[in-house]
């Protein structure tokens, strides 16, 4: 039986998942790596919330290029519309750490044509989850990390984002609600690169383990 996606908050509450926000080329470097423009607005996009899985088995759709965008993902724990930058920090339930995978060379495609990113994006597991962390832990001062089979290969700092969480909840909330359980994929650092079937990854911030998943 399908039921809809559910996610524990830091305080033990279950959010059963909205909606799935995700932005684009957040990071200077990452911008650079996939050799576009640095974005003078956010850029967002979607997936399904049927597209979440929290693990620890990730099975890829076969023989496709399917690449890991290690990102802080934020979990709205109140609904909100209009929201200031300054009132943002309100409606925020707690942070964790994800892998946003992309079809890559589908979305080259259709990028390419002016096209959706949305069948790239949106496929099964392709949002993958950590557990939530409360947003004020002192961990989100620290680097967070993606290692593959022991080696690091994804790093990033809360600090490099081009447009900060509070930012990114008030420009989303300008042009359409948040509900409790809608997460935000707050874009990815530079590093991206292909998942292959047999692979081991682990997700964590600082020296602390928050997730760990094996490529089916």
């Amino acid at each position: 039986m399908i039921t809809p996606p559910e996610v524990q908050g830091p305080d033990g509450r279950i959010y059963r998942v909205g909606t799935l926000y995700c932005i684009g080329r957040n990071y200077r470097n990452h911008a650079r790596e996939m050799d576009a423009p640095v974005p003078e607005h956010p850029i967002v996009f979607s997936k399904s919330p049927a597209a979440l899985t929290q693990g620890p088995d990730i099975y890829l759709p076969p023989e496709v290029n399917v690449h890991h965008e290690l990102e802080i993902v934020v979990l709205i724990g109140k609904p909100g519309r209009n929201i200031s930058v300054t009132a943002a920090e309100g409606v925020i339930a707690g942070l964790g750490l994800g892998l946003d995978l992309t079809l890559r060379d589908l979305q080259s495609e259709f990028k390419a044509k002016g096209l959706p990113w949305f069948r790239s994006k949106s496929f099964h597991q392709s949002a993958v989850l950590t557990s939530i962390l409360p947003a004020n832990d002192p961990r989100w001062k620290e680097n967070y990390w993606l290692e593959i089979d022991g080696k690091r290969v994804q790093e990033g700092r809360m600090h490099d984002m081009i447009f900060p969480v509070t930012e990114l909840i008030s420009d989303i909330s300008q042009f359409s609600a948040f509900f409790p359980g809608d997460l935000i994929y707050t874009g990815t650092p530079e590093g991206v690169g292909p998942l292959r079937v047999g692979q081991e990854l682990r997700i964590g911030i600082g020296k602390d383990e928050l997730g760990r998943y094996w490529i089916r």
